[in-house]
């Protein structure tokens, strides 16, 4: 929750940031805490999506229990 916590404080201040100083226009502050919370909820989607597919996507292959020896028949 922290790591989504601070994605969505950064976008805050950079949203706002452009509104402000490089757009010069009169966005809502209402809608900047809209966006941020949108982009919130996101982190936390993607990051309990991450946290659910885990690690094995990417572990290493396991070695294929197959019998290679001399049958013992």
């Amino acid at each position: 929750m922290a790591i989504a916590s601070v994605i969505a404080i950064i976008f805050a201040l950079l949203s706002v940031i452009e509104a402000r100083f490089i757009r010069k226009d009169g966005t809502p502050f209402k809608t900047h805490i809209k966006n941020t919370v949108l982009v919130f909820v996101s982190a936390m989607a993607g990051m309990f999506i991450m946290q659910s597919i885990g690690d094995s996507s990417v572990a290493a292959p396991q070695p294929v229990g197959a019998f290679t020896g001399a049958p013992g028949f």
